[in-house]
């Protein structure tokens, strides 16, 4: 297929044929001998070649005017998909983090455990930031034509998707250090709640349901910097609390203490 200034080369592995084998190896090479501890998945959802026309899956096919089958085809999430369990689970046996870019185009896609994150283009509207908030791992890189990294943290924060610590970088005692490793539970307009944090744009009362005292970390743009602490001030049902007043340009980490 045509691909900017020259033409890519799409290959469809399968547990049993050359390609597949290839990156069955290579990943063992990287695992197994290198000793690295997790691996990157790029272009998981093979967002470029959605359909192969080379192969069949058994249930998929391009209709004539008058809905009959013209051509059998396979969708490539479909066909791969057994491919792509068998890897993972490879993954699995070595305890590997598994991190991909994009999300899924299968049920059994979506129960493999892999730590998505969205690559919109230029706008905070994209379909993939949409897509994040559906996500088991609702995260996003910055825009590619990013206006500032803290900007993008509080616009997605307001979507309740997380920037991802990957790509461009905050430095110092910045957000994204409180912000990890989190289980995301709950989403909310400016609120991403986890097993044991909580990180919001929005003001309000905020507890994890426990007697142990909270603690709020207080970061403001433009470099996402530690501004300020509040420690529990407030109750809720007899769980330890902290009332925030933010404003537009904070983001408060909620944790215990």
């Amino acid at each position: 297929m045509a691909y900017r200034s020259g033409w890519l080369y799409c290959v469809l592995p399968t547990v049993d044929n050359a390609s597949g084998k290839h990156l069955n190896d290579v990943m063992r090479f990287y695992m197994d001998e290198c000793g690295f501890e997790g691996i990157y998945l790029d272009e998981w959802d093979h967002s470029r070649a959605r359909v192969s026309f080379s192969h069949e899956d058994g249930m998929s096919a391009l209709l004539d005017a008058e809905g009959r089958i013209a051509r059998k085809v396979a969708m490539v999430p479909i066909a791969v998909r057994a491919y792509h369990e068998a890897f993972c689970q490879q993954l699995v046996d070595r305890n590997a983090i598994i991190f991909a870019n994009q999300f899924d185009d299968t049920l059994a896609a979506a129960q493999l455990p892999i730590v998505h994150f969205a690559e919109p283009a230029g706008t905070y509207d994209s379909y993939l930031i949409s897509a994040a908030q559906c996500s088991r791992s609702p995260l996003s890189l910055n825009l590619k034509d990013t206006r500032g990294i803290w900007t993008d943290a509080r616009e997605f924060l307001r979507r309740g998707v997380l920037l991802c610590y990957y790509w461009k970088y905050f430095h110092g005692d910045h957000l994204l250090k409180r912000c990890y490793p989190i289980t995301v539970r709950e989403l909310w307009p400016g609120v991403v709640i986890g097993d044991d944090r909580i990180i919001t744009c929005a003001s309000g009362t905020f507890t994890l349901n426990r007697d142990r005292p909270l603690t709020a970390y207080i970061y403001s743009g433009p470099d996402a910097q530690l501004q300020t602490t509040i420690s529990a001030n407030a109750t809720v049902d007899g769980h330890s609390a902290v009332k925030l007043d933010l404003t537009e340009d904070q983001i408060a980490v909620v944790m215990e203490e």
